[in-house]
């Protein structure tokens, strides 16, 4: 029987540790978009950002969590103070339908900016991942044109 408990207790102590999730860093997003061809730019605060995409030009930018466990990647436009009571949201929300994105107001009256965003698991981070997330997001900006364009709203849900 002690026989039998010290190699239980030796087994224990043999096991691997579990695996952690290693932490994403922002020079590891930056060398998977730039091996997808893409040339990141880093910003002032701390994110990457891919320029001029798809049909209406888009600005997409990177971001980490501040623990480096998730990535978010996202497309933020300023609302001039004379559209902040038109803000189309019904129509976001059915452009967004079959999307996985959510949408952030943020700043003070006046100030007002939206975005569009995906907030991913940095474990999961990956070139066929960050592809598609991509293809969606750009998919989603070109074919909602007017949405986008501040400077048409109000609009009305399609």
């Amino acid at each position: 029987m002690k026989a039998a408990k010290i190699l239980l207790v030796l087994g224990a102590l043999a096991a691997p540790a579990p695996a952690t999730a290693e932490s994403l860093t922002l020079n590891r997003v930056k060398s998977l978009l730039g091996e997808m061809g893409f040339k990141p730019k880093p910003t002032e605060d701390e994110a990457l950002t891919l320029e001029g995409l798809g049909s209406r030009g888009a600005n997409l930018f990177f971001r980490l969590s501040k623990n480096g466990t998730a990535l978010t990647i996202y497309k933020a436009w300023p609302i001039s103070a004379d559209k902040q009571d038109v803000i189309p949201g019904i129509a976001m929300l059915k452009a967004n339908n079959g999307h996985p994105f959510s949408f952030a107001l943020f700043g003070e009256p006046g100030e007002r900016a939206f975005d569009i965003e995906k907030t991913v698991d940095g474990a999961l981070v990956s070139k066929a991942m960050l592809r598609k997330s991509i293809d969606q997001m750009l998919e989603m900006i070109d074919s909602n044109e007017a949405l986008w364009d501040t400077d048409s709203w109000p609009i009305k849900a399609k």
